[in-house]
């Protein structure tokens, strides 16, 4: 017998899948193989639909497929000749429903005697499979080719995609919920290194902010823009390993070089934490200059760590900004003249420029500290 509740266990299985249900083909397995890697990858809702509905296509060898949300805010998604649009593939199921009273998870209906768009097709055979029944939605397959009818383990085959996805999603929600609970806990850490210093009140938050704002401008995967908030929000934890001393005394030549240990001791500190050892090299490395006179290891150039090169612009920006915030408008443009002419020197160019493309988020943030003061 297959055990569905696992996504690897259909690989496992699919041999003995495949002889009691006759399906040797094994460009099904192949199919199915990709789709669960694919879906692993893939983050957005109408995206993971589409994968499920091109996998379900292909195993199925069907002519339309189509995933109809029910009560839900999720979208309507349909694969197949654009005549079977969305509100097509809606009235069907309500069809179905209408002549079939009391329909359980699965429905398999052949010379159904329903209407198509299309006066030279027929539609010889539907396959449902429910995937929520609190709300109400469906996957279904239909063909209109004569000898494509669908059996018995085609179902078995739409409930294996089904759990495919269904597993795939419990688990991206479990992420979901450790990864928001992570981010509060570094928000508050963060909280608790600004504190240190005077003025420095939400200093990583902003930075964090801007650094993910530069992310996405550059277009970068979601899954790297996480973890470059992560870094820019734990940029300056090597302060917190600081004497107090450190912050009183900062003009001191002592107190600047026990400072400058800052990006190293976070460093040490994130390698004893291999769930956050990922981000070590935007911490380590936010204080080089592009030129290569920064610290601490005078890397110069792209040899700096493109996370680095982010939030290191993203902390100096926001300490330029807070100078004097009571006059915003015009250190915005003062800040933005520093950036430009430090652009190729201080700071990565390309990521200056990203910065810019983001002037009115940017700005709404700098007017909101305003007026909070």
């Amino acid at each position: 017998m297959v055990i569905l509740g696992s996504d690897s266990a259909f690989l496992m299985n699919r041999d003995l899948f495949a002889a009691e249900n006759s399906l040797p083909k094994i460009s099904i397995w192949e199919t199915l193989d990709q789709f669960a890697a694919s879906l692993y990858e893939c983050e957005q809702i109408e995206q993971q639909l589409h994968l499920t509905l091109q996998a379900l296509k292909e195993s199925l060898r069907a002519d339309l497929v189509f995933w109809d949300p029910g009560e839900t805010d999720e979208p309507g998604v349909q694969i197949g000749p654009p005549e079977m649009d969305r509100n097509w593939c809606s009235q069907l199921i309500g069809f179905l429903f209408n002549q079939t009273p009391g329909i359980g998870s699965q429905l398999l209906k052949s010379c159904v005697n329903y209407s198509v768009p299309t006066k030279s097709m027929r539609l010889e055979s539907v396959a449902l499979v429910r995937i929520s029944e609190r709300r109400g939605i469906w996957m279904g397959a239909v063909s209109v080719t004569p000898d494509r009818i669908f059996q018995p383990e085609d179902l078995k085959m739409m409930s294996l995609i089904r759990r495919l996805l269904v597993n795939h999603r419990h688990y991206s929600n479990s992420q979901d919920r450790l990864r928001h609970t992570l981010q509060g806990l570094l928000l508050c850490l963060g909280t608790t290194i600004d504190a240190k210093e005077r003025n420095k009140l939400g200093h990583s938050p902003r930075v964090a902010y801007l650094a993910e704002l530069i992310g996405h401008d550059m277009k970068l995967p979601q899954a790297s823009i996480r973890n470059l908030y992560l870094s820019a929000l734990l940029h300056d934890i090597g302060k917190l390993r600081l004497q107090d001393e450190a912050f009183s005394t900062r003009s001191t030549e002592s107190s600047m070089k026990e400072m400058r240990q800052h990006p190293t001791l976070g460093d040490e500190l994130l390698r004893t934490i291999p769930a956050l050892s990922h981000l070590r090299e935007g911490i380590r490395h936010h204080h080089e200059r592009f030129d290569g006179t920064g610290y601490p290891d005078r890397l110069v150039g792209e040899r700096i760590p493109w996370s680095a090169r982010i939030i290191g612009l993203a902390n100096d920006f926001d300490n330029l900004m807070c100078k004097n915030l009571r006059f915003h408008s015009a250190q915005n443009q003062i800040t933005e003249t520093i950036l430009k002419s430090g652009a190729g020197t201080r700071w990565d160019s390309k990521m200056v420029n990203h910065l810019l493309n983001c002037r009115e988020r940017v700005n709404c943030l700098y007017e909101h500290m305003t007026t909070e003061r």
